[in-house]
């Protein structure tokens, strides 16, 4: 399986909409270490402060 962050550490969110879809529909659990919506989770700090940047 391709994880959603490449190697030049963009998000791609084409591919974690396409595995979250498929992980869901096996019952996976949402959060946790290895948790559907982690990767976003551990994302979101840096898209806020990249946001709120001056």
């Amino acid at each position: 399986m391709t994880h959603p962050m490449n190697k030049d550490n963009d998000f791609d969110w084409k591919t974690f909409e396409q595995q979250a879809i498929a992980r869901l529909l096996k019952g996976e659990e949402l959060t946790g270490e290895d948790g559907i919506l982690t990767p976003l989770i551990q994302r979101l700090p840096g898209l806020i402060a990249h946001r709120h940047a001056p």
